[in-house]
């Protein structure tokens, strides 16, 4: 890099907004954030993955850290004061570089010190979130859903669904917590509005029973359970726990729709679902509405069914889905929408509808018959098993895998990624990996089920695969991104 003053700003600028872009992603967990030290040390290493979002919080704590560091480089010019200006001016420059490097340092003294305020704030606007609710004079249905894994996608079928008879509001998938759920409503929230879904995202115990409280749920989806961030749960049974208080905290009279299929709900189903309506969702003896005669194009591409009701048949259905599991979220969907008052001809239209999720085995095409299936959103076991099946369909063409495993599985990682690996062993033609701390139990796991070395390619980063894979290619590929670690994980 050249040094001239445009450069030099552009790098402090980017090394600064870096480490207030981590405390975001680490959700201001100020001790996760300092084990970063040495990441916002080294700074970035390419173009930020996501978008900082400049809240009214994230800026008066880069206000308040700034008056911080300012502070500090004039105290220390005071103390060292000295008679000679390239003396002071080289005192400035060296502070100013320190401060550049140690900013996150002065972030956490200011998130330390708003911690009252941010409080207070928070309740505020929770407690005007509620009030505006509870004077509503027209009947609103709330939808609630949560799990490890398809809450997105969930959500999307339940809004092309139901949109076909309701005025629905929907919280953006980025908007799951207390706070972000209030200021939706004080924002959005109009008595037109008929059907509210929100999506209940959790860290830890208590966080869904919180947001039950603000939008306490008149119908409870759980899409499944397993060991996404399982090291902030600290174990799976604390996992359940959580998820299932999306039940336990609904209304009393909430109609109830969970995931047959997932071996997490159905062990622990009976604890928590005694006394409620229920509808189960998938493949299993307990679901009334039945998918049938699933297949997979591998050609269009993109999957058809037919879906039956108690009351009889739905409809014959063809979506821009890759996988199976889409066929479970019309037949979720279709169950929600008879129990709300929808008719069969509303519920197929509203199913037929249904689009992917952005970057759940979002599939695009290029050049050469080449297929892109972006992955990169989905970071759990069942997803993952889910996208290695969905891969292995494509036979005739020569599937390339690509990921840098996944995060947050705590004291299974190990297992995770070994199995991983197997499952990918006679599934792909040729793997990718990113190196890190997982990608190595990958490796073990395809050699171990007879998956030949020499097709395991390495790269250090994700900037280094993006830039080879073009040079990869070949004509009628399939390519599939799965994951992408998020700067707080490299």
């Amino acid at each position: 890099m050249q040094f001239s003053p445009t450069n030099i700003i552009n790098a402090v600028v980017g090394r600064l907004r870096y480490q207030v872009y981590l405390l975001q992603l680490e959700n201001y967990q100020l001790g996760r954030y300092l084990a970063l030290w040495r990441a916002m040390l080294r700074g970035p290493d390419g173009p930020l993955r996501k978008t900082l979002d400049w809240t009214p919080k994230m800026m008066l704590l880069v206000a308040l850290a700034s008056l911080l560091a300012v502070a500090d480089v004039l105290a220390v010019q005071q103390l060292m004061f000295m008679q000679s200006f390239w003396l002071n001016a080289l005192v400035t420059a060296l502070m100013l570089a320190a401060v550049t490097y140690f900013f996150f340092v002065y972030l956490v003294v200011a998130a330390l010190l708003v911690i009252p305020l941010d409080r207070v704030l928070r309740r505020r606007i929770v407690a005007e979130a509620k009030r505006k609710v509870a004077e509503r004079k027209k009947p609103l249905t709330v939808i609630g859903i949560t799990g490890s894994y398809g809450k997105t996608s969930m959500k999307l079928a339940l809004v092309a669904v139901l949109d076909e008879k309701f005025r629905v509001l929907a919280a953006p998938e980025n908007i799951n917590t207390p706070v972000g759920i209030a200021r939706l409503l004080l924002e959005k929230l109009t008595d037109e509005i008929q059907v509210l879904i929100v999506e209940m995202g959790a860290y830890q115990k208590g966080d869904i029973a919180e947001l039950c409280a603000l939008t306490p749920p008149d119908v409870a989806v759980l899409t499944g359970i397993n060991e996404a961030h399982l090291e902030r749960f600290g174990s799976l049974a604390n996992t359940v726990a959580t998820k299932f208080e999306i039940v336990d905290k609904a209304k009393p009279e909430a109609f109830v729709v969970v995931n047959g299929d997932d071996v997490n709900v159905e062990q622990n189903a009976a604890a928590h679902l005694s006394g409620r309506a229920v509808e189960y969702y998938g493949s299993s003896e307990r679901a009334r509405y039945r998918v049938e005669d699933v297949r997979l194009d591998t050609e269009r591409p993109g999957i058809s069914f037919t879906l039956n009701g108690p009351q009889g048949r739905i409809g014959e259905f063809a979506l821009p889905h890759l996988a199976p599991y889409a066929a479970g979220l019309a037949q979720a969907a279709a169950i929600v929408a008879q129990r709300l008052g929808m008719t069969t001809e509303e519920i197929a239209r509203g199913i037929a509808n249904i689009k992917p999720a952005p970057h759940r085995l979002q599939l695009s095409s290029r050049d050469g018959n080449i297929f892109t299936i972006d992955d990169s959103y989905n970071g759990n076991p069942a997803g993952v098993a889910e996208a290695i099946a969905t891969l292995k369909q494509f036979e005739g063409r020569r599937r390339i895998y690509v990921t840098p495993g996944l995060v947050e599985m705590g004291e299974r990682t190990t297992e995770v990624h070994e199995t991983i690996g197997r499952q990918l062993a006679d599934a792909a033609d040729l793997v990718v990996l990113v190196k890190n701390s997982v990608t190595p139990s990958i490796a073990k796991g395809l050699k171990d089920g007879g998956f030949a070395e020499e097709n395991i390619r390495w790269f250090d980063s994700g900037v280094q695969v993006f830039a080879a894979i073009p040079n990869m290619l070949k004509a009628g590929d399939v390519v599939l991104f799965q994951n992408d670690w998020p700067e707080n994980y490299q």
